[in-house]
Parts: C-alpha cells; structure tokens; sequence
C-alpha cells in the first residue's frame, strides 16, 4: 500500500540522514558519530519532511497532468482485469490492446 511504501521511505531517508554524512543548509554537515540535540533531530525531521512535501507535488502534479492517460488506463484494467507491461505502455500512449476482454494474455 502507498502508506507501507511512505513508512519504508521514512524509515530509509532517517537511516541514510543517521548514518552517512549529509548536508542541510540548517545544520551544515552531519555525521552518525556527532552528538545530536533534540533541535537537531527536529531539523533533521523538517528536512525530510520537506523533502517528502516537494516529491509529492511532483508526483501529484504529474498524475494532474496526465489524467487522460490514467483514466484510460484505469478502465481498460478494469475491463480486461489483467494487463502485460507491453499493453499498459500502448494504452498510455493512446492505443487499445489488441485482443478483446476475455481473451488470454498474448504470450511472449
């Protein structure tokens, strides 16, 4: 679920910010051995969070943007219940499956 994917996310980004060294332009360079504050664990908990922030407007913005395509794609899968990669690429460009509902997958 995109909640599971979220939380793995978080859980890597704090492991990469606490283990490697990282930069922020708020606390300058970090390193897994320096002491960290409580104001420093916030900063480093605001920084991702808006890394997370601007990456959903992103994916947000783009998922606006290509609306049409998703639509498509959402009743055509809704219709034929089981679609290839080949098959999701054409009805993203536009096209239909070349077989009818019902019909099994081509094989390749």
């Amino acid at each position: 679920t995109s909640e599971n994917a979220l939380k793995f996310c978080s859980i890597l980004t704090k492991a990469v910010v606490s283990t490697q060294s990282t930069g922020s332009n708020k606390i300058g360079l970090v390193k897994a051995s320096d002491e960290k504050s409580d104001l420093t664990e916030k900063v480093v908990h605001e920084e991702i969070k808006k890394l997370f922030d601007e990456r959903y407007q992103i994916e947000k913005s783009e998922m606006i943007n290509h609306k049409a395509e998703w639509k498509a794609l959402t009743d055509l899968l809704y219709r034929y219940k089981t679609l290839t990669g080949g098959e999701v690429k054409k009805i993203l460009s536009g096209g239909v499956p070349e077989r009818e509902p019902g019909d099994m997958l081509p094989s390749n």
